[in-house]
């Protein structure tokens, strides 16, 4: 545990000061990133670009901006480009390197980072790399220390050592990033000073504002939010997964096309791309989707899959069949119709499985099937909703058996030299959607139509039997519609 000869007044200055330069450090971390995306982003003349830059970046008027590149395609900083970001005018800046050339140790680390240029008149200027800044708040910080060490007025504290101590354990304890490096495509195509954002410069930008401390807040109260719709609604998942993902893809877009503030976009992408990956890998993981305070949605489907298939029963009742797809983890079923009184419990068999059967008392009209059931740990699910529309179910249902089980439609007898055509469909499904049958003696086209009154076996016609090779026959039912034409022989 490090400890330090300070007074408690003293170490709390220091530590809301130290506070106060990481925060700016952030701060000036954040506006390098954007003002760097809307410099490059910038279409127009040099002058509408630097009235751009000072509306956005300063409300002082300093002058023409001046980023440049060096031979490895880094940027490098003008003092005004310095200034702007900095929120000082040039003469202050200026003034701040001036003090750093006076004094040892700080003239190397200024000489290091400094290069020479030429101005757009030729003149001999100055420009620096991007570890500018934190030299600056180097500086900045050494001499706040020398005030606090040495102030004008009052009492200055009782072991300066201590202070220099104390603020050099704050920096170590708050390590940070390194400052963004820019690298651009040799083959780039140059705007006035640097070149235009490629696809991968557009990446590199929205992956760095995913880590700022601004898009670090909103994030987690946009996902959180979103993720509380998603426990409520959990159709919503795989939906904020493509919207994410498509507002991130759309802000690579338009910061491409030029569309929109860059500074701007590149945060709005920073946080669908956040969004996506979290939604993204929640789709494919498990079953279950941890936010990043810790929640869960468990999206895993444990509840087996109930259906219902209608069938006819002698008579035209419909009745239902229960379908799962694990029946084994079923111990008890409960239904009830049109959503009225208690449920119903099925019953069970001879082996005390349960009765996978419904035969609703109502035969008529739409009903509502409510189904529940229990699983073999006595956890009830459920309920599964079914609706129907009995007569339009049973007409359907009656169709589906005549075409379905009937090999044909009449069937033929030779006896004695002579064929007889006799009906061959059931009347029991046929008498109530059947209106008609249409037949053809050695014909695929049949012509003769026939008014049943739908007896099984019942004769149509006899004729001689050298001269009927086949009967072809289909039915007509009592909605228009017909059935496939089939061949007897």
């Amino acid at each position: 545990m490090a400890s330090f000869r300070l007074s408690k007044d003293v170490v709390e200055k220091l530590q809301a000061k130290f506070d106060e330069f990481i925060q700016a450090r952030k701060l000036v971390r954040e506006n390098i990133v954007n003002y760097v995306a809307d410099y490059r982003s910038f279409n127009g003349d040099r002058q509408d670009r630097r009235e751009f830059l000072e509306r956005e970046y300063m409300p002082l008027a300093p002058q023409m901006s001046h980023l440049l590149l060096d031979d490895k395609q880094n940027i490098l900083w003008h003092v005004q480009d310095i200034a702007i970001i900095m929120g000082r005018d040039t003469t202050a800046i200026s003034k701040l390197f001036q003090r750093m050339e006076g004094k040892p140790g700080w003239t190397s680390k200024l000489l290091a980072l400094q290069e020479d240029s030429r101005s757009a008149n030729n003149n001999l200027i100055h420009v620096y790399h991007e570890g500018i800044f934190d030299l600056i708040f180097d500086k900045y910080e050494e001499e706040y220390l020398e005030r606090f060490t040495k102030p004008r007025q009052g009492k200055p504290p009782l072991n300066p050592g201590e202070v220099t101590r104390f603020w050099k354990y704050l920096k170590t304890k708050n390590a940070h990033d390194d400052l963004l490096n820019f690298e651009d495509d040799e083959e780039a195509i140059e705007l006035p000073d640097i070149p235009a954002m490629k696809w991968h410069d557009i990446f590199a930008l929205i992956t760095r504002k995913a880590f700022t401390a601004k898009n670090l807040t909103l994030f987690p109260i946009i996902f959180a939010i979103s993720f509380e719709l998603a426990r409520r609604w959990k159709l919503l998942i795989p939906v904020f997964a493509a919207m994410s993902l498509i507002i991130f893809l759309a802000s690579m877009i338009l910061l491409r096309t030029h569309k929109a503030k860059p500074s701007i976009l590149s945060d709005v992408g920073a946080i669908a791309m956040m969004c996506a990956v979290l939604w993204g890998l929640g789709l494919i993981s498990d079953g279950v989707i941890y936010s990043p305070a810790g929640s869960v949605i468990d999206i895993s489907n444990n509840d087996h899959k109930i259906s219902l298939v209608p069938d006819l029963e002698r008579g035209h009742k419909v009745v239902f069949r229960i379908n799962s797809n694990f029946y084994d983890d079923i111990s008890e079923i409960y239904y009830r119709l049109d959503k009225i009184g208690d449920y119903t419990l099925t019953g069970f068999n001879a082996f005390q499985y349960p009765l996978l059967f419904i035969e609703p008392d109502k035969q008529h009209g739409n009903i509502t099937l409510e189904i529940k059931y229990k699983d073999s740990d006595g956890k009830e699910h459920g309920p599964f909703e079914f609706e129907y529309n009995l007569d339009k179910l049973r007409y359907e249902l009656s169709k589906e058996s005549i075409t379905k089980w009937s090999l044909e439609w009449l069937y033929l007898s030779r006896i004695n030299e002579t064929c007889s055509i006799y009906v061959a469909i059931d009347k029991d499904y046929a008498a109530p959607i059947v209106a008609s049958l249409v037949y053809g003696i050695n014909t695929n086209s049949p012509d003769i139509i026939v008014d049943l009154k739908f007896h099984t076996g019942e004769l149509i016609q006899t004729l001689p039997d050298d001269y009927v090779e086949f009967v072809s026959s289909y039915l007509i039912f009592t909605d228009g519609t017909s059935s496939d034409i089939k061949i007897a022989k």
